[in-house]
């Protein structure tokens, strides 16, 4: 719900997998920010990205950083941002991969 921080060194190499439990279509793709409506490569993304996967589907992608920067890892299908369906990225030059809750 928007409230993990994911951290990983450059050069990792992370398989994101989207398995969708909801009933309605959702995706996963990893944006620039909550304004984003599309991946930030054509690659870091589910397919279909803003039609989404279809209750009880799943897929993943490879997601392979080779800069510092911030990311979300999101759905782009309309109305999830609001629904809290994203999860800050921190792309860093040190240290170890790791997951925190943020508030």
């Amino acid at each position: 719900d928007g409230q993990l921080v994911l951290e990983v060194p450059v050069g990792w190499q992370l398989t994101v997998q989207c398995a969708n439990h909801s009933t309605i279509n959702n995706s996963c793709a990893v944006v620039a920010d909550a304004q984003a409506t599309a991946p930030v490569d054509p690659s870091w993304t589910t397919p279909n990205p803003q039609q989404g996967l279809k209750p009880g589907e799943s897929a993943s992608f490879v997601f392979a950083p080779q800069a510092a920067a911030e990311y979300r890892i999101a759905s782009l299908v309309a109305g999830s941002e609001a629904s809290g369906m994203w999860l800050d990225v921190k792309v860093t030059t040190t240290g170890k991969p790791s997951v925190n809750a943020n508030g």
